[in-house]
């Protein structure tokens, strides 16, 4: 479907497609639908719940109250679906996503080679040249892909195309969001997270400001359609412990739930 719909989705009318009240048409209950038994079966496999309980919608309006199919795309949670784990904590660092650990970079740099079998991550490249990006030379790196929470459909036979398969060439080269965030924890201190829209019709949207004041589970941002990637970066004086990945192999973190331990910074 990628290949298909590329070259016409960054145009103004490719925007209009899954924006414009007519997209809904896919969002019914018959077959091939979003809502059809076997779409929902599939998303409720994972979920453990029905998608009424999961999603925030309205399941006696049409197309169950989504004004368009953009608007299904970025269904939110309904709370306490994804709660915020201890969130007055400020030794511990949440998930920002539902997603899949890709790869924990240690010792980052501005620049690096890249090979086929082994990429490497640019944070000049990462963070645009960003004033900031000196403060991450020889940072902490950790990747993740996405969760599948927002695919209702299941595939016997994946198979990732080109942009898929080289997940850190592209931190460096699609549209990239970049939040900085000074923390009050000083072991912590500023750190970056970055959203990726992995091909050409990805769009990233932000939702915050420079000097917002933040706390744990703001919103502050989303992916729209495509597919999607994000990194969280991390100055070298920060020690991080990650939690154990969840099972079976290949499960999804969940958002909100505790992704790092932060070691106390040290007193000189």
């Amino acid at each position: 479907m990628y290949g298909v719909l590329a070259p016409f989705c960054n145009t103004e009318a490719g925007y209009r497609a899954f924006t414009n009240e007519k997209s809904r048409d896919v969002l019914v209950t018959t077959e091939g639908g979003w809502f059809s038994s076997e779409a929902r079966g599939a998303q409720e496999l994972r979920l453990k719940m029905t998608f009424e309980e999961a999603w925030v919608c309205e399941p006696d309006k049409p197309n169950m109250g989504f004004t368009s199919w953009d608007d299904f795309f970025v269904r939110r949670f309904r709370e306490k679906v994804r709660p915020t784990i201890n969130p007055d904590d400020p030794s511990s660092i949440n998930a920002a996503c539902e997603a899949i650990t890709y790869r924990v970079c240690k010792n980052a740099q501005p620049t690096d080679q890249f090979w086929l079998k082994d990429m490497s991550y640019s944070l000049d490249h990462i963070l645009n040249y960003d004033p900031l990006a000196s403060q991450f030379t020889g940072a902490s790196l950790l990747h993740v892909v996405p969760g599948t929470y927002y695919a209702a459909r299941l595939d016997d036979n994946p198979d990732p195309d080109v942009v898929s398969r080289s997940q850190a060439f592209v931190t460096a080269i699609s549209t990239r969001a970049l939040i900085f965030i000074q923390s009050d924890n000083p072991a912590i201190g500023l750190m970056c997270f970055v959203g990726v829209g992995l091909g050409e019709i990805s769009t990233t949207k932000l939702e915050v400001r420079q000097g917002d004041v933040l706390k744990k589970g703001d919103e502050i941002g989303s992916f729209h359609f495509g597919e999607s990637t994000h990194c969280l970066i991390f100055r070298p004086e920060t020690k991080l412990s990650l939690t154990e990945e969840p099972t079976p192999p290949g499960t999804a973190r969940q958002v909100g739930s505790i992704l790092f331990y932060v070691e106390k910074a040290s007193i000189n």
